[in-house]
Parts: structure tokens; C-alpha cells; sequence
């Protein structure tokens, strides 16, 4: 897992969680452009163009099992994250949890461009579109931190107007 190196203002918090969001999204992103374009090229050959049709059906299947899965944990173990006394621990345990959920929603986002790699076939494309489409409304903004740790008005305050972190 990705650990939170040490932060002091909530700004230097934001900025690396968000790094560590652009980082998950953007390298699945970049191979699903190199591939899309050869396939748009017509040179993308399916690697196994007679994969199963078990197999295609699965891909899909496991990806949105897994995704559905990644966010029930995500929610779950969020409760836990909200408990948290002070504004640092919270930002510490709230930094795993989603470094835990992007790496989890990565995989499947990689599973299905491996299927559209292996197949050349449209709909693990537009898989890993609706796929990068959930992975979005992850992007941390202050708006979504807030919301999702319920921060307390003095939390907010601090965490708006950039004030130091201590704990």
C-alpha cells in the first residue's frame, strides 16, 4: 500500500492524495489509449480471438462484482475512519482507505483492458470506460473529503482555510 508521507498543512494532504489518485487513473489510462488507437488504426490483433465466450461474459462479471465489493468495503471501513478524534488521524486513516480502494478499482480497470487486449472486442472498451467513469467520482476535491469524513465545523474551518494540522 502506498503510505502517506508526512504532511503538515491540509492543502500538502489533498495534493498527495490526489497524486495518488492521478497516478492510479492515469497509467490504465495510458495503455487504454495506446491500445484504443491501434484498434482505431485497425492494428490491434486480438491475442486470443477465440477466448470463451464464458470468459467474456466473466470478465465483465468479476469486474463489477469487484467493484461493487471495493465500494461496500469502502463504505463500511468509512465508519471506522469517521470515529477518529483528531483531524490528522482522520486524514491518516482516511489516505489508506482510499489508497486501498484505488488500488482495488486499478485492478479491475486493468482486468478489463486485458480483455480488450486479448479480444480487440468493444465491450471490454466501453467496460473500462464505465469502469474509469466509477473511478472518477473518486477524484478528492476538499468537498468530498468533508462530505465523506462528516469533518465537524471546527475541522472544516481548519481544513478550509489551510490552518496547520497537529496530532
Amino acid at each position: 500500500m502506498l503510505k502517506l508521507t508526512s504532511f503538515t498543512y491540509p492543502s500538502d494532504y489533498l495534493n498527495k492524495l490526489r497524486s495518488v489518485f492521478y497516478l492510479m487513473v492515469g497509467a490504465p489510462m495510458g495503455i487504454f489509449l495506446i491500445l484504443f488507437m491501434a484498434a482505431k488504426k485497425g492494428s490491434l490483433e486480438p491475442q486470443l480471438p477465440s477466448l470463451s465466450p464464458t470468459l467474456q461474459i466473466a470478465i465483465p462479471i468479476i469486474c463489477g462484482l469487484g467493484v461493487s465489493l471495493t465500494y461496500l468495503r469502502y463504505f463500511k471501513q468509512l465508519k471506522k475512519v469517521r470515529q477518529s478524534e483528531s483531524l490528522k488521524q482522520k486524514f491518516i486513516t482516511f489516505y489508506g482507505l482510499k489508497a486501498q480502494t484505488f488500488t482495488l478499482l486499478v485492478i479491475f480497470t486493468l482486468l478489463s483492458l486485458l480483455g480488450y487486449w486479448l479480444t480487440a472486442h468493444v465491450l471490454f472498451a466501453g467496460l473500462y470506460i464505465t469502469l474509469l467513469v466509477l473511478f472518477a467520482m473518486n477524484n478528492p476535491s476538499y468537498h468530498n473529503v468533508v462530505g465523506e469524513l462528516k469533518l465537524n465545523k471546527e475541522q472544516r474551518e481548519a481544513f478550509k482555510t489551510n490552518q496547520p494540522i497537529e496530532g
